[in-house]
């Protein structure tokens, strides 16, 4: 996928994210960014061994997160994105950094995107671009059953097979009950 696809996915993205929470009444919608301009110049004996890109490079780190509630459901939302044109702070000019959904209705939970399920200290033991589910329903003593599934992937840019952050593809599958 090429930087523009991406950009404009980011962009729809967002507006959908604030246009989504913006339907209901009470609903909360936090937007975040953080940009920072930078110039460096590096001269004398030690140039060679900077770590500092010289020139002006700029970072964009943008966040949207929200939550709320829409018939008898509790949801919440986070989504982040980074652009920068300096390759010490990221490979890629424009990344999606984070992305996740969940869903509850305090018998089911559904999460989509970044999902984290601890099972144990020995077993899945990190974080997969995938979905999981939850059913427990306290009040009738049924048993706490988890499903969950998803690539294991460090980025979201693996998930679309970028080039430049080429790594294993390692897929998952668990369950507890």
């Amino acid at each position: 996928m090429d930087g523009k696809f991406l950009q404009r996915t980011l962009f729809v993205i967002l507006v959908l994210s604030c246009s989504v929470s913006s339907l209901f009444a009470g609903d909360n919608l936090h937007i975040s960014n953080e940009f920072s301009l930078t110039h460096n110049e590096v001269s004398g004996p030690g140039k060679a061994s900077s770590s500092l890109t010289e020139g002006l490079r700029y970072m964009n780190v943008l966040g949207v997160s929200g939550y709320g509630q829409v018939q008898g459901f509790d949801y919440s939302f986070n989504i982040g994105g980074k652009a920068t044109d300096d390759l010490r702070n990221d490979v890629k000019q424009l990344s999606l950094t984070n992305f996740q959904f969940r869903a509850s209705d305090r018998i089911n939970t559904l999460n989509l995107g970044d999902t984290f399920e601890s099972f144990s200290q020995y077993s899945l033991s990190t974080s997969l671009k995938g979905v999981s589910y939850r059913f427990y329903d306290e009040s009738a003593n049924t048993p706490d059953i988890t499903i969950v599934t998803g690539l294991v992937y460090p980025r979201w840019d693996n998930v679309w097979r970028d080039h430049e952050t080429k790594t294993i593809e390692r897929q998952a599958v668990g369950g507890r009950i």
